[in-house]
C-alpha cells in the first residue's frame, strides 16, 4: 500500500489513518484563501520508522506567512477527518526563508505547515534551501499561478548515462590511497597514515563508483557531483582525520521533510555502520 492508503496500528493502540483524507481537508481549505498561492506535500512516514519529526509535510506559499504564525485560529478552520483531529497544542519552528507550524493529530501524527513567500519557489535560479526540500518531485496540491509545476519542471533531473558517472567517480578515486600514502610519508603528517586503509575500505566497498571524492590533506568529501566542485545546494560529507586519532564527520543529507545536518565524531579512523548508513543515503542521490 502507498503512503496514501495506509492504515497501521501504532505502539499505543490507536489507528494511523491515511493520508489523502488529511491532503484532500487541507487542500479544500487553502483554495478558500486568496493569499495561498501554492500547495505542496512533500513527505510522510509512519510513526516507529526512520524520519523527520513530521508525519506529513505541506508547503504552503504565500506572501502573507506573518498572519499564520500570529494567529493559529487557521487550524480550526480546516474539516480535519474523523479521528484525526488537532489534538494537543502546537509547536513552532524556522528554518532559514520557511517557518513550520507542527500540528499534533488525535491518531498521534503530525502535520507540519511548512510556510514560505512565493519567492521561495522561484525556479531561476533556484534557491538552494528550496532545492534541498523539494529536490524529490512533490505532490502538488493546489497551484492557481503554475508556479510548483514550474518548480517542479526545472528539478526534473536531467537524463544521466549513470555508467559514465560511475567512471567519472572512479577516476576521481583513482589517485586517492596515493595521496595519503604520500603525505603520511613527512613525519609531520603521519598521523594521516590510517586514512591509506579506509579509503581502500570505501573503495572494496564499490564507494568508488557510486561517488565522488574529493580531497585536500585534511578533508575527505563525498558527494553525488558529476563535475569537480560542490554547488551549495548539492548533499555532501566531509571525513576529517584528526591528529589525536579518529575521525570527525559533517556534512548534510537530504530526509523527507528536507535537509539534515549530519555530525560524528569516533575515535578511531574506520567505517562504523552509522557512518557506512551515510554514506548508502548519500549514494542514493540522484546524479547530479
Amino acid at each position: 500500500m502507498n503512503s496514501h492508503q495506509d492504515v497501521r496500528q501504532s505502539g499505543t493502540g490507536r489507528r494511523i489513518g491515511a493520508t489523502a483524507p488529511v491532503l484532500a481537508a487541507v487542500r479544500s481549505w487553502a483554495m478558500t484563501r486568496p493569499e495561498i498561492v501554492g500547495l505542496a506535500h512533500v513527505g510522510s512516514h509512519v510513526p516507529g520508522t526512520p524520519g523527520p519529526y513530521a508525519n506529513i509535510v505541506i508547503v504552503v506559499l504565500t506572501d502573507d506567512a506573518e498572519r499564520y504564525r500570529r494567529d493559529n485560529s487557521w487550524i480550526a478552520e480546516i474539516a480535519w477527518p474523523k479521528g484525526a483531529e488537532p489534538d494537543g497544542p502546537t509547536s513552532y519552528s524556522r528554518y532559514g526563508r520557511t517557518w513550520s507550524r507542527h500540528v499534533a493529530l488525535a491518531d498521534l501524527r503530525l502535520v507540519e505547515f511548512s510556510f514560505a513567500l512565493s519567492t521561495w519557489a522561484n525556479d531561476a535560479p533556484i534557491d538552494p534551501h528550496t532545492y534541498l526540500v523539494m529536490g524529490e518531485i512533490p505532490e502538488i496540491l493546489w497551484d492557481p499561478e503554475g508556479r510548483l509545476a514550474r518548480l517542479r519542471a526545472a528539478l526534473e533531473p536531467a537524463l544521466v548515462d549513470e555508467e559514465k558517472a560511475a567512471q567519472e567517480f572512479h577516476r576521481s578515486w583513482e589517485h586517492a590511497e596515493e595521496f595519503y600514502a604520500h603525505w603520511s610519508r613527512l613525519p609531520r603528517h603521519a598521523w594521516l597514515e590510517p586514512m591509506i586503509g579506509l579509503v581502500a575500505e570505501l573503495r572494496r566497498r564499490g564507494y568508488d563508483r557510486r561517488l565522488r571524492h574529493g580531497h585536500s590533506v585534511y578533508i575527505l568529501k563525498l558527494s553525488r557531483s558529476i563535475e569537480h566542485g560542490l554547488r551549495g545546494d548539492q548533499p555532501f560529507l566531509s571525513i576529517v582525520p584528526l591528529k589525536d586519532g579518529g575521525l570527525e564527520i559533517g556534512g548534510y543529507l537530504r530526509d523527507t521533510g528536507g535537509i539534515r545536518e549530519v555530525h560524528l565524531t569516533q575515535s578511531t579512523v574506520a567505517l562504523p555502520p552509522v557512518l557506512d548508513s551515510f554514506l548508502q543515503q548519500l549514494a542514493r542521490e540522484r546524479i547530479d
